[in-house]
């Protein structure tokens, strides 16, 4: 089964899906999308895929018990670019499997989820008949939607929201019991400080995300009579400075306080009672301050704001005009896109040759609701059981917060607090690194792991 899946992963991965509006990518998404049906042909026959903009599928299952809302299932089919392909130690596009390892762009996001949730289907629908001697293939208790994104790595704007708003035309506003999407990997022991078993987060909730343009403007003119107070560059790195030493401040909020209530009985003696006392206030604010400042926990516990671009002047000897810098801020469950552009105009106040703007409001987006965690949310109890059926009984699992953005964003009024984001494969420090990075690559042996817990979710519904 290993090495079946391993060779439909590396079929999956020679086709140069690259996130991108051009044409010559839209025709690697047919070919592609062609050689998915030649590899699940069972599921295909049954449920032919509906397609969006010609290169996003929706597959519809139908369950047994009409009375019972559907759930979905979301993947995506693009990859980010294999950029300095000279430094792969095999090629991005090659899907080379070597040694236990499936190399290749999107081995982990998102081609190994792709095909080990489609294996898990197809090896369902062929096998319950053999097996139970039943006379038709295996059926849902309640309808299964399965989408494929073609554009997620560029906000999924096309096919993810072509789909959500055909399902919204469907069934309504939180119609769905419940949708699953990628997440965190599960993690080893020792990735979370202190903590010393496998752990898994479920994500119960998106960090919302917004993007700014700050500017700045001068005169210009030769470089050999530079203005006192140093013209728009100057301006730019003082404004970019005051913002950096000025972070957003930590508080700990759910889902990111769930997390900590779970992990807090199987941490070293000191820290659970540290955890255990974060509701005092006092208390609260220093486990903030020392897991934002020591931990690597600060995007769980605070927005963040990353500068990704820094441009100003033309030449050597002219001053620049104007300066620019972009900001990426992932914005904290409790906040809004209005309340966080604000905060950053406040603090800009003092530079009045610096502005801010927002870059595209229409692709702006608020963190998500925070979904549920009980025993009669039929998406957490099911991810819980594939979890330790999977990796063990002894895996820790907690609810967890999304920093980064997925396809879940689209359909949060489908489901606003029933979405649940992990992924199935096993990460230590060192894998996540490779995430959007070159060599990245997966196990064989996490390919098993994730189609057996996709199929231990499928069972459960």
């Amino acid at each position: 089964d290993g090495a079946r899946m391993a060779a439909e992963l590396s079929q999956a991965l020679q086709f140069r899906t690259v996130a991108s509006r051009e044409e010559a990518f839209a025709a690697e998404f047919r070919a592609h999308n062609a050689r998915l049906a030649a590899l699940y042909p069972v599921l295909h026959s049954l449920f032919p895929p509906q397609e969006f903009h010609e290169q996003s599928l929706l597959f519809t299952i139908p369950g047994q018990d009409a009375s019972l809302r559907p759930v979905l299932f979301i993947s995506h089919t693009d990859v980010v670019p294999a950029r300095e392909e000279e430094r792969w130690t095999r090629p991005p596009f090659a899907g080379e499997v070597v040694d236990g390892k499936v190399w290749g762009r999107g081995s982990c996001d998102n081609k190994g989820h792709t095909v080990t949730l489609l294996h898990a289907v197809e090896r369902l629908l062929t096998t319950t008949a053999v097996t139970t001697g039943a006379s038709s293939p295996w059926r849902p208790q309640r309808t299964v939607y399965l989408a494929f994104g073609h554009d997620e790595e560029l906000s999924g704007r096309r096919g993810a929201f072509a789909m959500f708003t055909h399902l919204k035309q469907m069934h309504g506003e939180d119609s769905l019991d419940a949708i699953f999407d990628e997440g965190v990997p599960v993690l080893l022991p020792g990735f979370l400080p202190g903590l010393n078993k496998t752990a898994a987060l479920v994500c119960l909730a998106e960090k919302g995300q917004v993007l700014v343009r700050l500017d700045a403007v001068g005169d210009g003119g030769h470089a050999s009579g530079p203005p006192p107070d140093g013209g728009p560059v100057i301006a730019m790195a003082k404004a970019l400075a005051k913002l950096h030493s000025n972070g957003f401040p930590a508080a700990i909020r759910a889902p990111s306080a769930y997390m900590l209530d779970a992990i807090a009985p199987h941490m070293p003696p000191v820290l659970r009672l540290l955890l255990s006392c974060r509701r005092l206030r006092i208390v609260g604010r220093l486990i903030s301050y020392v897991y934002s400042n020591f931990m690597g926990g600060s995007p769980f516990v605070q927005t963040t704001q990353a500068f990704t671009t820094v441009n100003g002047g033309v030449g050597a000897y002219e001053l620049a005009k104007e300066a620019n810098a972009t900001m990426n801020v992932r914005i904290l469950p409790g906040e809004t896109v209005d309340s966080t552009f604000q905060r950053i105009q406040r603090l800009l106040a003092e530079f009045p040759n610096v502005t801010a703007t927002r870059i595209a409001p229409e692709r702006d987006r608020e963190p998500s609701p925070v979904s549920f965690a009980t025993a009669d949310s039929i998406g957490w109890v099911a991810v819980n059981k594939a979890l330790k059926s999977t990796f063990g009984e002894d895996i820790v699992v907690t609810p967890g917060l999304m920093v980064a953005r997925t396809d879940s964003a689209h359909y949060v009024p489908l489901a606003p607090t029933r979405i649940y984001r992990v992924s199935y494969f096993e990460a230590s420090m060192k894998t996540v690194t490779r995430l959007h990075n070159y060599d990245e690559y997966i196990t064989v042996d996490d390919l098993v792991r994730m189609t057996a817990a996709y199929a231990g979710v499928l069972q459960q519904l």
